[in-house]
């Protein structure tokens, strides 16, 4: 008889899904249940490296993924005049025939992997949330707010950045942390030569242009915002447009025309949390942004979750204690997890400097390693396997 045959998840985000999808290959009894009233997907488009895809292929959606999405190899960078200053090749590290990269709508995914989810015979109540937990080294007790009460082998917070779990298992030790900056996403209108993703440096901001289909493109706009405090919805678009007023490239006059006709702004202060201590306590255990959410400087948060979910599957899906498993789980995760978070931090802070000298230095020494004399392939560190 396995160590656990029974899992709560709380969270049927993107990370949630792909968990429940993952324990039921080992037969293992899932409940999730998610805050929401509905499936939502939150968010507009997302860019899914390598490592994403290779996660996905094992939990089994990679091929569906590919299908709803648009396919490059290339990333670009240019200056807010349309300069260009470097040109990435990026390895293909899935599959040899495979691009590097697939971008697609946020919705399209979170679709793919709750058809899958509900396939596998995944159990979900939506608008439902834990009420409180009671942990021990045999079960965990759930109440849940819509009454139910249940036990469980094991609790999984997969429910994000401000997660539940985390606050009523660790306390409030671990809070999201504002970095300084703050997202702006929108969906455009594709340019029929837009075939990579292009990055545009301004000066405290910069700008990623990302194909998701022929005919449509996510706009996201990172700015340097000193105060993280909540931007009502009626302003996203005059705030938008003036920080976008900066660029003169032809391509960002474009890109703030459409701005201005968008019927969704999705604005994020962009935070982290950063934790030290194991991601579990006794039989409750952390996955994805509850446990480590990053920058998404470097497109790697969904990725890290869906690893998450492959490891913290396989290793539960094994005969062995629940402690030996957690620990086994985490200690296979945490290094790769903590060295994202700082990558994409780093790279974050090279790509918002906001003095107009630096930001020429940091332009010219990209053109001078990527761009001259030719474009060649850029090796991304997370290459390994999981």
């Amino acid at each position: 008889m396995a160590a656990v045959e029974k899992v709560l998840i709380v969270g049927a985000g993107l990370g949630g899904l792909a968990l429940g999808i993952e324990l039921r290959k080992h037969g293992i009894r899932v409940d999730t249940i998610e805050q929401q009233r509905t499936h939502n997907a939150a968010g507009i488009g997302i860019a899914q490296p390598g490592n994403a895809l290779r996660a996905l292929e094992k939990i089994g959606v990679k091929q569906l993924c590919i299908s709803k999405g648009f396919q490059s190899d290339q990333y670009r960078y240019f200056d807010g005049a349309g300069q260009a200053l470097a040109s990435l090749q990026m390895l293909r590290i899935a599959n040899t025939d495979l691009p590097a990269m697939n971008f697609l709508s946020r919705s399209a995914l979170h679709e793919s992997l709750l058809g899958a989810a509900c396939a596998a015979g995944v159990n979900f109540r939506l608008g439902t949330t834990v009420e409180s937990l009671r942990n021990n080294a045999d079960g965990v007790s759930v109440k849940c707010s819509d009454g139910a009460v249940d036990t469980y082998d094991l609790v999984v917070g997969a429910d994000g950045i401000r997660s539940q779990v985390r606050q009523q298992v660790f306390g409030a030790s671990y809070e999201p942390i504002y970095t300084g900056c703050a997202a702006w996403r929108f969906l455009a209108r594709r340019p029929e030569d837009l075939t990579y993703q292009a990055i545009y440096l301004g000066v405290g901001m910069r700008t990623g242009l990302v194909p998701i289909s022929k005919e449509s493109m996510f706009v996201f706009v990172v700015t340097n915002e000193p105060d993280a405090g909540r931007v009502q919805p009626d302003r996203f678009k005059a705030m938008l447009a003036e920080r976008l007023a900066s660029y003169t490239a032809p391509a960002m006059r474009d890109v703030a025309a459409q701005a201005e006709k968008a019927e969704t702004i999705v604005y994020t202060p962009l935070e982290e949390v950063v934790m030290d201590v194991p991601w579990f306590k006794d039989r409750v255990v952390l996955m994805g942004d509850a446990a480590h959410a990053s920058s998404p400087h470097v497109a790697q948060g969904a990725a890290m979750a869906f690893e998450d979910a492959v490891v913290l599957g396989e290793v539960l899906g094994k005969n062995m204690p629940v402690s030996a498993a957690l620990d086994s789980y985490y200690i296979r995760r945490f290094g790769r997890c903590r060295y994202v978070q700082d990558y994409s931090r780093n790279i974050g802070k090279e790509g918002q400097l906001s003095d107009s000298k630096a930001c020429a230095d940091r332009n010219e020494a990209l053109r001078k390693r990527f761009l001259v004399p030719q474009p060649r392939p850029h090796e991304w560190v997370l290459n390994e396997n999981i």
